[in-house]
């Protein structure tokens, strides 16, 4: 429970054993968080129409074959075939 009477109440508790960064860990903390800004739109990826058919249908021929009761993926990749 929180003493609103407790004269540390709402202050924020600061690291005293906690050393100043170097110029080289600023330099390494820019870095990753420069890396980690653009990480997010460069893994992106655009997804055609045939692209997005062609997962809707292998999807259904998975669902189709566990329902059948035969193993799933095939294990002849030949017998998968899209159209």
């Amino acid at each position: 429970m929180i003493d609103p009477t407790n004269e540390l109440w709402g202050r924020r508790y600061a690291c005293r054993w906690v050393k100043k960064m170097t110029e080289a860990q600023k330099h390494i903390r820019q870095y990753l968080a420069k890396i980690g800004r653009r990480g997010g739109s460069a893994s992106r990826r655009e997804l055609t129409k045939s692209h997005a058919r062609q997962m809707v249908a292998i999807r259904e021929m998975k669902r189709a074959a566990i329902k059948a009761g035969k193993s799933w993926p095939p294990r002849d990749r030949k017998l998968l075939k899209l159209t």
